[in-house]
């Protein structure tokens, strides 16, 4: 991931370092959690500034010294002052420009906690501050140090004293690391100091000019060393999307996404996104920046599998909401190859149908050599037909789809979006819905893809319209009544559809149906009569293109009863 950077304002002078691009290294768990971390290992005296390092200096000289040190076993970032009027400073930027080097991305994050280590070896008494957000003064005395906040201005809570807001460095051995932790609420615009996972202060404001996108560690009258080390940032919200009307969103580009993960939990609904199949993976909003204009972030949807197991994972979005009265309609979106180079590798974007099979309008992706291909259905289910357009490992690739929602066919562009690759593909609309799905295979473990630019064009209306009554009303209900259905027909002479209304019982068995019969004033209508309306029951409503034809027009709609 790449990172956009707000330089923070100090009065201080940056000194003059080269600085290049962080070779940082980002993690994900199982359950979707990103973390960004930097732990030294890979770098070496000269090079912290190439891990989120950057120094700066008092108005004179000498202004201390900065190195990476330690052994083979563990390295650590070492600042030492050695004079008691200077202050020298650095500071490790969680966000990203050119102009400064970074440790990770945050942008559009609302909630994160920063850990660090940090061991400190004072020479002479005086004080060091730490800035993220709050102000934090570390005032040392002969044998101790105690920890004020905003200039004294926020009271430790209660317990603080014994926790570790005086501390004893007589007694904590060889000025060991300690671990310190800020979890940040940027809505709030407050954050929680703890010590050894002791919680200090709480609810701290911003101090003065003070942001939360750097950490700030300064001398202030004191000489020695601080040593820092392991420092992660862990995103602990879930993404957010900014339009409340998604679901009639027919352009879908992600900035509206706060960063974070689609979650792996009940409420699996984030902007439109559902995980399918969980926890055999995760997603989350990563994004990438303009190196030339660090301001220009691009957000995108990375889906990732974690692990190998009998089924894949997948990423889907309900998109009816757009095109249900549609017979014809274009899906076009970007698509990022991260997928290994194993033969059994793959990834594939279903259209047009909501179950969790393989079926709709099947596009792959296969992880060797990028190669698209498609399923076409009428040589057979599951046949893979490869193309000679590739989506390059690690670039973006525009592909679209063509539905032919009533034919249950599709045509499939890649590149040009003028000239397709395949036409007429004969699709495997097994069940209703208009649904996007984007899923790496189960053989596709620690690989992704991602998404991004999704546009969803309506092209030809239908020639149906189907409602639903029961009765006197005009909800969609399950009723010891029954349940009624109807169709409008919106073009004379088109072909009349079908409409199916089962009932099935508890033990999933079917115990009713009933199909609507010839068209009468250019309706068709069915009504199920003498339902049970029992609990564990359900009532399905479909529309068909024919009896001969078994296309599922319409989304399913399954209806439980209304028990009183």
């Amino acid at each position: 991931m790449r990172k956009l950077s707000v330089l923070l304002i100090i009065c201080m002078i940056v000194c003059t370092l080269p600085l290049t691009s962080l070779a940082d290294a980002v993690s994900v768990s199982d359950e979707g959690v990103v973390t960004y971390f930097n732990d030294f290992e890979n770098s070496d005296a000269s090079s912290y500034s190439k891990y989120g390092i950057a120094t700066y200096k008092g108005k004179s000289t000498p202004y201390g010294t900065f190195s990476v040190t330690g052994d083979t076993t563990n390295k650590y970032f070492k600042a030492t002052n050695t004079s008691k009027s200077v202050y020298p400073t650095f500071r490790v930027n969680f966000l990203k420009t050119d102009a400064v080097p970074k440790i990770n991305s945050l942008a559009g994050a609302k909630k994160y906690k920063v850990q660090f280590k940090m061991k400190l070896s004072p020479t002479i008494q005086g004080a060091l501050s730490l800035n993220c957000g709050g102000l934090w003064k570390f005032q040392f005395y002969s044998k101790t140090y105690a920890i004020s906040c905003n200039d004294g201005n926020v009271t430790a809570v209660e317990g603080a004293q014994e926790n570790g807001y005086s501390v004893n460095l007589e007694n904590s051995g060889a000025n060991p690391f300690r671990e310190y932790e800020i979890d940040v609420d940027k809505t709030n615009n407050t954050c929680i100091f703890k010590v050894e996972g002791n919680k200090i202060f709480e609810n701290v404001p911003l101090y003065k000019t003070n942001d939360f996108n750097s950490l700030l560690i300064g001398f202030s009258s004191l000489t020695g060393s601080v040593f820092v080390d392991d420092i992660k940032v862990t995103v602990t919200d879930t993404a957010e999307c900014g339009d409340e009307n998604y679901a009639s969103a027919a352009n879908i580009n992600f900035d509206d996404f706060g960063i974070g993960m689609i979650p792996n939990s009940e409420i699996t609904n984030v902007g439109g996104f559902e995980n399918d199949n969980e926890p055999t993976g995760h997603a989350y909003i990563d994004y990438a920046y303009n190196s030339e204009n660090p301001s220009e972030v691009n957000k995108f949807l990375t889906i990732t599998k974690n692990k190998k197991e009998t089924k894949p994972f997948s990423i889907k979005r309900d998109i009816s909401g757009v095109v249900d009265d549609y017979s014809v309609y274009d899906v076009s979106f970007k698509i990022k190859n991260g997928l290994g180079t194993k033969s059994t590798e793959s990834a594939f974007i279903r259209l047009a149908d909501g179950s969790n099979s393989n079926n709709g309008a099947v596009i792959s992706i296969r992880g060797t050599d990028g190669k698209i291909g498609w399923f076409d259905y009428s040589t057979g289910a599951g046949v893979s037909n490869i193309s000679e357009k590739t989506a390059a490992a690690g670039e973006w690739t525009e592909i679209k789809a063509r539905i032919y929602k009533d034919e249950n066919k599709a045509d499939l562009y890649v590149g040009d979006m003028e000239n397709p690759i395949a036409q007429n593909i004969k699709t495997n609309r097994k069940t209703a819905g208009d649904y996007i799905v984007f899923a790496p295979q189960k053989s596709a473990v620690n690989s992704s893809i991602s998404v991004d630019d999704i546009v969803i064009t309506p092209v030809t209306k239908s020639d149906y319209v189907l409602t639903y009554t029961t009765g006197s009303d005009d909800l969609a209900k399950y009723t010891s009544s029954g349940v009624s259905a109807q169709c409008k027909i919106a073009i004379a002479g088109a072909q009349t559809p079908v409409i199916i209304i089962a009932e099935y019982g508890a033990d999933g068995r079917l115990v009713n149906i009933a199909k609507s019969e010839s068209a009468e004033n250019g309706i068709v209508s069915a009504k199920l009569t003498n339902a049970n309306a029992q609990t564990g029951e359900n009532v399905s409503v479909m529309l068909w293109k024919s009896l001969d034809n078994p296309v599922p027009l319409k989304k399913l709609i399954k209806l439980l009863p209304d028990v009183k």
